[in-house]
C-alpha cells in the first residue's frame, strides 16, 4: 500500500516527537543540565525525522514508479489480448520501429528474429 504525502508528515512527526522524548529523558538523567538535554534532544529527533522523512519518500517514489509501470503493462496486455493479430503486428512495428515480413522482423534491412504470432 502506499502512504499518501500527509502520511508520510504525520508519522515522521510522531516518530520523532517519541524519540525526542526519550533522548532528552536519556540525556537528562546523563547530564542533569534541561536545557543541554533539550537542545541535544532536539537535533538528535531531527536529525532522524529527516532521514525517516528521506527514505520514506523515496520508497514511495519506488512503489509508485512500480504501481504505474504495472498498470501500463495490464493496458498494454488486454489491449494486445483482444486485438486481431494484424492489429498487433502494426503494434509492435510502430513501438520498436520495425517492420514486419513474413515471421521476420526487420531492421534497416537486418533480419534481427523470428516472430510467431499465432502462438
Amino acid at each position: 500500500m502506499i502512504k499518501s504525502k500527509l502520511a508520510i508528515i504525520i508519522d515522521s512527526i510522531f516518530i520523532g516527537f517519541i524519540i525526542f522524548l526519550l533522548t532528552y529523558l536519556w540525556l537528562n538523567i546523563i547530564f542533569k543540565i534541561k536545557t543541554l538535554s533539550f537542545t541535544l534532544g532536539l537535533m538528535i529527533s531531527l536529525t532522524i525525522i529527516t532521514f525517516i522523512f528521506i527514505l520514506s519518500f523515496k520508497k514511495r517514489n519506488k512503489l509508485i514508479k512500480n504501481k504505474s509501470e504495472k498498470d501500463l503493462f495490464d493496458l498494454i496486455k488486454n489491449n494486445l489480448k483482444y486485438a486481431k493479430i494484424n492489429d498487433n503486428i502494426v503494434y509492435f512495428e510502430n513501438l520498436l520501429n520495425v517492420k514486419y515480413i513474413g515471421n521476420n522482423i526487420f531492421e534497416n534491412d537486418k533480419c534481427y528474429l523470428y516472430i510467431n504470432f499465432y502462438n
